[in-house]
């Protein structure tokens, strides 16, 4: 059986170790990859980012619906290689692929 240490904010970790050990912590939520080093993010709860969240969302979605060759994502982590993994509370792409292949390696959601 193969065990992995714990995520630590702090670590130094490559791409592929910091989601390994990631998926292997499903009560971690959210966190993130810069330079190579680990960050933990505290989960903003309070009304006024909570409200302008919603707007944004709702403001996204409609413009995504409208308009072809659109995408947007909520919460997610961007793989841009071997040390960065930032995560963003919005993501928008305009015409990527038109066969949208990118979906699956580019983004990873966040667990909620």
């Amino acid at each position: 059986m193969h065990f992995l240490p714990l995520l630590r904010e702090g670590d130094r970790l490559d791409s592929a170790e910091f989601l390994e050990r990631w998926e292997a912590m499903p009560s971690l939520k959210h966190g993130e990859l810069i330079d190579g080093v680990v960050f933990f993010l505290p989960s903003p709860v309070l009304y006024p980012h909570s409200e302008k969240h919603s707007d944004m969302s709702a403001w996204l979605w409609l413009y995504k619906e409208s308009t072809p060759g659109c995408d947007s994502g909520l919460d997610c982590t961007w793989v841009m290689g071997s040390f960065r993994n930032p995560t963003f509370s919005f993501v928008f792409f305009q015409n990527m692929l038109a066969n949208r292949t990118w979906k699956g390696t580019a983004l990873r959601a966040l667990r909620n």
